[in-house]
């Protein structure tokens, strides 16, 4: 979602249960998965056992992080329950165009502000900048904005739609290459570095995942070259016009997961630090954990959100435990297998849709992007698409 108003949010969320509250009837009428219905209320109910040790324990962020952990899941579920009754695959690719749309209007009206001096027509909630107009390419430049984090979901799928589908769609090829532009003016190191990693794990899913085909596998590999040779010849283009700094790009991104005591390395200390504090106060209840909400005294990132670090991964298992954490990764998994099952129905949009999940949760292992309402949909349309796949048994969109 992008946008940074909570009382827009709000009244947008209040909006949408109260259309699924009225339109209840079609839950009463049509079956749900029960297999989904049982891992989803064992997840709610295992979150709901970690938000009371957070509370027992007098954790900070308790009931902060309640709403993540209990009110937003189950809220996304019953409003996905009644919007699968009205969205097929077709309007699920139009609404990722939109929203790429959207992104891209938000980052042209940036740069001619920065370059033409044009006015920029974004309320400053929507966009957060950290940039110096004098030094278009600065170290420290980088675009920041609700929507952004979208990116990581919403490129590898059209990328994926692009390197497997058989016909040629125009549009797909638009919107990849507007994405993957977008992706390189942020300045976001991980977007970056996992927006070329995805041609790879798009590969390597397409022979591990059911339902494969040689056919699709050559495909794959023949156009994989192909873009290699064109994104090159933009990056060259982009870099002549300094609109990008291809060397400061790469030794950021490099940096970002070696330590060092100097320059842009500074953050993969930080991280590291990070990751040992949770890890030693993991060891003092390896099992349960210390429930939602807590911190390391030790070690605080955020003053005001003392219980948020970056390695999202480590701090949940600091949180819930092993046996949450195997709990969490066996939901994760449920949802890949029944995505999985479903690539015979429609093979592109549901391995699409698997390259963009696991990309998400690669990328959430930096940052918990996941712990927040704004992005939280990343996860749950895959129940979507699973509710969908069992609704509708529909060729696929494309030829293979």
């Amino acid at each position: 979602m992008p946008f940074a108003y909570k009382d827009f949010k709000i009244s947008l969320l209040v909006l949408l249960l109260l259309f699924a509250i009225v339109n209840i009837r079609n839950y009463l009428t049509t079956s749900i998965n029960k297999n989904l219905l049982f891992v989803f209320s064992f997840l709610i109910v295992t979150n709901c056992l970690f938000i009371l040790i957070g509370i027992f324990n007098n954790n900070i962020g308790a009931w902060p992080t309640l709403p993540v952990n209990l009110i937003w899941p189950i809220l996304y579920f019953i409003i996905l329950l009644d919007a699968r009754f009205y969205i097929d695959f077709k309007e699920v690719v139009l609404i990722y165009k939109i929203s790429l749309t959207i992104i891209l209007l938000y980052i042209l009206f940036f740069y001619s502000n920065i370059f033409f001096g044009f006015p920029i027509l974004i309320n400053e909630n929507l966009i957060r900048l950290s940039f110096d107009p004098n030094n278009p390419i600065a170290t420290a430049n980088q675009i920041s904005m609700p929507a952004a984090t979208s990116l990581f979901f919403l490129v590898p799928f059209f990328m994926s739609n692009v390197l497997i589908s058989k016909e040629k769609k125009l549009s797909d090829y638009i919107f990849l290459f507007f994405g993957v532009i977008i992706s390189l003016a942020t300045g976001r190191r991980a977007l970056i570095l996992l927006i070329f990693f995805s041609p790879l794990m798009i590969l390597i899913l397409s022979f591990v995942l059911p339902y494969r085909k040689k056919s699709i596998i050559n495909r794959i590999i023949k156009k994989i070259l192909i873009i290699s040779i064109l994104l090159s010849i933009v990056i060259v283009i982009l870099e002549k016009n300094k609109i990008i700094d291809v060397t400061f790009l790469i030794n950021k991104t490099v940096s970002y997961y070696i330590p060092s005591k100097s320059g842009l390395e500074v953050g993969a200390i930080i991280r590291d630090t990070q990751k040992n504090a949770l890890i030693d106060k993991w060891r003092r209840k390896p099992f349960l954990g210390f429930g939602y909400g807590a911190s390391v005294n030790d070690y605080i990132r955020n003053q005001k959100t003392p219980w948020a670090y970056e390695l999202s991964y480590v701090a949940k298992l600091m949180n819930i435990g092993i046996i949450g954490m195997s709990i969490y990764l066996f939901f994760i998994s449920f949802l890949v297998l029944k995505l999985s099952v479903r690539l015979k129905n429609n093979y592109i949009f549901y391995l699409s849709s698997i390259t963009s999940f696991i990309t998400v949760l690669i990328a959430n292992s930096s940052n918990p992007y996941l712990d927040s309402f704004e992005y939280m949909w990343m996860i749950y349309f895959q129940i979507l698409f699973i509710l969908i796949g069992e609704k509708f048994v529909i060729k696929s969109i494309y030829s293979d």
